[in-house]
């Protein structure tokens, strides 16, 4: 007979309970070692807490009768709402904002389903798997290139900047690391590697271009850009022809191009047509209701609060809502704050209802009917549509931030103050 112990599985976190037993520990230990060597995953040490002897001494509290029988469909009362009253002992803030995150909704029909979570259409491919296994899914920031594409200039240089930015460019050294038999060094100075940082930056041969460079009228920015762009011209013409490199032609010529750029730009700018819109709040027409939703997620704790508010025709407040949903993403804060806000509207037994939200990325979801069962957003997206056939009308539209403005601040306001699913029959004191 085997060694048994307890799972607790959320979002980014795994509890495991075992009686304090070395076979215990050592049961643990075999089977992480099978999972990370099966799925690739390494554990994160600074996040791993471990609780040595008897766990019971770690909680200074009494335990329920039943305690170590709790699923999680006995803890979880709906999306975004847990019942931490069955659980005697505190959790780490961190833990409970990850556990709240979890969007569990008991009252589903759906059934389990396995999700690839590296694409949005939750299915494994090729292309995510190898991103997986090349480590490109790591939580570094990505880099925004977009600035590259608006500089007015030849479609090369765009594509001779958005590689130079994304270490692209076949320098020597980054040749030889893909498994071409090439020599490092660089074909300028033989004292380095020919890296991208040496070849632009640091090489002896480099600084005689820049130094040669002297102030004009034109842009600065085309001088330098006309620069790179001819020094790895020049740089590869040695290579493949012999041709002597000199630092001061290299110059000349960048001068040269940035003065042809500079008098073919046109002298006069074209006025851009500006079209200037009234964003407000609207009222819904007499008989309907109008529910406006929004999400605040906080970047830096990665916390979310989404909030709601439901007015008449005559713009009389009716109820609103506030709800902070822990751990999670902009998308899935706002798709909780349409789901609040829709049973909170069939609680009401309003039957004409119109839902406002500013963000088009959650709208699509709703009503892109091609989504399938694995898609990571799923649940959601089918409980707002589950949600909506309660209403004899409902229509989903799209709204500017500023005519959202008071769903906007609740949001915000319920992301400060971290409370559960709270109603308001009148006016938030915020809103006074």
């Amino acid at each position: 007979m085997g060694w048994f112990f307890l799972t607790w599985l959320f979002a980014d976190d795994v509890l495991l309970f075992a009686r304090a037993y070395k076979k215990s520990a050592q049961t643990i230990k075999n089977v992480l070692h099978s999972f990370l060597m099966s799925s690739g995953l390494v554990i994160n040490e600074t996040e791993t807490f471990v609780w040595a002897g008897n766990l019971r001494k770690a909680i200074s509290n009494p335990l329920n009768k039943f305690e170590g029988h709790l699923k999680v469909s006995d803890v979880a009362q709906s999306i975004g709402a847990w019942s931490w009253k069955k659980i005697s002992f505190e959790l780490p803030s961190h833990i409970v904002n990850s556990i709240t995150g979890s969007l569990v909704d008991v009252n589903s029909s759906l059934k389990d389903t396995l999700v690839w979570k590296f694409n949005t259409k939750g299915i494994l491919d090729v292309k995510s798997a190898y991103k997986f296994l090349m480590g490109c899914f790591t939580k570094e920031p990505k880099m925004n290139l977009a600035w590259i594409w608006k500089i007015k200039c030849h479609s090369r240089i765009h594509f001779f900047l958005w590689s130079l930015m994304r270490n692209s460019l076949p320098m020597r050294a980054t040749l030889s690391r893909r498994g071409i038999s090439l020599p490092n060094s660089c074909l300028l100075y033989n004292g380095s590697d020919e890296t991208i940082d040496h070849l632009f930056k640091n090489c002896i041969h480099t600084n005689q271009v820049w130094v040669s460079f002297k102030v004009t009228k034109f842009s600065i920015m085309m001088i330098l850009i006309c620069g790179l762009n001819l020094f790895l011209i020049t740089r590869n013409k040695l290579q493949f022809e012999g041709k002597i490199f000199e630092a001061a032609q290299v110059a000349r010529m960048a001068l040269a191009r940035a003065s042809e750029f500079f008098n073919l730009q046109p002298r006069s700018k074209v006025a851009k047509q500006t079209i200037t819109l009234s964003i407000k709040w609207n009222p819904p027409p007499k008989g309907w209701i109008k529910l406006n939703t929004d999400g605040s997620w906080d970047s830096t704790f990665k916390c979310m609060a989404a909030d709601g508010v439901m007015r008449n025709h005559l713009g009389i407040w009716l109820m609103g809502f506030s709800s902070f949903l822990g751990s999670g993403n902009s998308i899935v804060v706002e798709l909780c704050g349409v789901i609040n806000g829709l049973r909170l509207a069939r609680r009401a037994n309003y039957s004409k209802l119109m839902v406002e939200i500013d963000s088009l990325v959650a709208l699509n979801l709703i009503k892109d009917f091609a989504i399938s069962n694995s898609r990571l957003l799923a649940p959601l997206i089918f409980k707002c549509r589950f949600l909506a056939r309660d209403f004899q009308e409902i229509f989903f539209n799209h709204t500017h931030r500023e005519g959202n403005s008071t769903a906007d601040a609740l949001a915000r306001h319920g992301l400060n103050c971290k409370k559960d699913l709270t109603f308001f029959g009148r006016h938030h004191p915020l809103l006074r």
